[in-house]
């Protein structure tokens, strides 16, 4: 209440979760990307409720970027992978992302939700859960949110995480979030947490996500791993 009336801060609200949220700082304009920078999918499946599914984009001195999303109520598998196709089309995007471990269980159905997504041509891998690792997904997100001001008000150290205006409904969601009641730590499950749920995916990583040893690569995958080292260390040289 006192940083909303004497500083006119009204982003906070009492039992708000991601506290570090201020719209102004983590919410920029869509830019290009540079073709070297890499673009990550994450995924929190939902039919009924609302499936989210977020790109982020890395650049390389380690910024990061949510750059688009499918979101919504309703939207049946195939559909979902369309937009993901849709959005990944032309960009130099990974060709796996991360899903909720539990789109892998076929209790109560013939084929798994990671099986199905397989089927239209959306693949992914396990994220990444053990004891604690919700909460740790979000202490995860609140760092990466975290940014410095100076005394006059100004942003000294930006966040690592910044959203793209195009992203309405992380933007929506995100600082309206609230802790549980019971467990404080955690954020009150009843809230619209799916776009959270598929950020923090990013920062816990996948099960046995694929990776290529140098040594291993294609030619042309040598040669655009060496030329995106060059443009990152260019672009380091320029700031």
């Amino acid at each position: 209440m006192r940083k909303a009336v004497a500083d006119g801060d009204w982003n906070i609200f009492a039992g708000q979760y991601f506290t570090e949220w201020r719209e102004e700082v983590h919410v920029i304009d869509a830019f290009a990307i540079p073709w070297f920078w890499a673009i990550e999918r994450v995924g929190d499946w939902g039919e009924a409720k609302p499936c989210a599914h977020l790109w982020i984009a890395t650049d390389p001195e380690g910024w990061k970027y949510v750059i688009g999303e499918v979101y919504g109520a309703g939207m049946s598998i195939e559909l979902q992978s369309s937009e993901i196709h849709a959005f990944e089309a032309g960009k130099n995007a990974k060709p796996y992302g991360v899903l909720d471990s539990a789109c892998w269980d076929t209790t109560g159905r013939l084929k798994s939700i990671a099986a199905q997504f397989e089927d239209c041509g959306v693949r992914w891998f396990k994220s990444a859960k053990g004891p604690g690792s919700r909460v740790a997904r979000w202490r995860m997100i609140r760092k990466a949110l975290t940014f410095l001001r100076d005394a006059t008000g100004k942003v000294t150290t930006p966040p690592k995480l910044r959203i793209f205006r195009n992203c309405v409904n992380l933007i929506r969601t995100l600082p309206n979030l609230v802790h549980d009641k019971k467990k404080v730590e955690d954020l009150d499950t009843e809230g619209e947490d799916h776009g959270a749920d598929a950020l923090g995916y990013h920062f816990s990583g996948a099960v046995d996500a694929p990776s290529t040893p140098e040594s291993e690569m294609s030619q042309e995958d040598a040669a655009f791993l060496e030329q995106a080292r060059k443009e990152g260390n260019k672009r380091g040289a320029e700031l």
